[in-house]
């Protein structure tokens, strides 16, 4: 297919035939579900049998939940919706980002994707020292709030946007937006009526892998965040490192329910467009 990305495949196309193993199937059973049980199965049973005691025990409960000047009611608010904001602002900023580098492809369009996705290279650590350099001297009213987290979360995550939006772009066929200017639509109106819904699928799938990495991050959190300003993450840090295991396990658990949601429709896409 030379340099192409993506095919089409013609309608005679047939799936690959499964091959029968034999008396090496239930061999076979056994190692992927012990790989599955001891990366996944494992963990969660561990964190969901900590969470219960967490909760059957009043005197931890009180620890878990009443830490802290707020609660942990407030750590779960901060993470859902800094990480929710962070991916949002990460879709807006990437769809131009990718109709300039698939559309309208020379060296300056490159040099812009390949820029905006620089920071997915740079530790959490450079990119939160820089913010409080940068913030302190350009925007000090943004300084210490919760703002500058999510800009961190941005700058660092906006890479998994970039992509997304790119291949999605790349799948979509430019005769269709050419029909929709010949047909009297403006290049915005082209945008948002045909371009934007036939690439949503890859536009949200982009906003999940921001928002799932966002949840979890954690060195741009400790050092951007304002006082009170305490995320999932790091409460199970803080826990943790304090040896508190059984009281980190119902944050920890909280977090995987969390990221269970976009990575359900990770997957499902994943499976609809086999």
């Amino acid at each position: 297919q030379g340099r192409a990305r993506f095919t089409q495949m013609e309608s005679n196309w047939r799936p690959a035939p499964i091959t029968p193993l034999g008396r090496w199937r239930i061999p076979a059973f056994l190692l992927v579900f012990g790989v599955v049980s001891a990366s996944l199965l494992l963990p969660a049973g561990v964190l969901l049998t900590w969470s219960i005691q967490a909760f059957l025990d009043p005197e931890m409960m009180s620890t878990v939940f009443r830490t802290g000047s707020q609660g942990f009611g407030s750590y779960v608010w901060n993470s859902l919706w800094s990480s929710g904001l962070a991916a949002v602002i990460a879709v807006l900023m990437s769809l131009p980002v990718a109709l300039l580098a698939v559309r309208y492809p020379n060296p300056f369009s490159k040099f812009i994707s390949r820029l905006c996705q620089v920071g997915y290279a740079l530790p959490g650590v450079v990119i939160a020292l820089s913010l409080v350099l940068l913030v302190n001297r350009l925007l000090p009213f943004l300084y210490a709030t919760p703002f500058v987290v999510v800009i961190a979360y941005v700058l660092r995550h906006m890479p998994q946007a970039v992509r997304a939006s790119e291949s999605a772009l790349k799948q979509l066929s430019p005769s269709l937006e050419e029909a929709s200017r010949t047909l009297g639509r403006t290049s915005l109106q082209t945008v948002l009526q045909v371009t934007i819904p036939l690439i949503l699928p890859g536009l949200l799938a982009g906003g999940s892998l921001v928002f799932l990495t966002s949840l979890k991050e954690l060195p741009a959190t400790l050092l951007l965040r304002p006082a009170g300003f305490d995320t999932l993450a790091v409460r199970v840090w803080t826990w943790a490192g304090e040896g508190f295991y059984l009281q980190a396990a119902p944050a920890a658990f909280i977090l995987i329910l969390a990221s269970a949601l976009p990575l359900y429709f990770l997957l499902r896409r994943e499976q609809i467009f086999r």
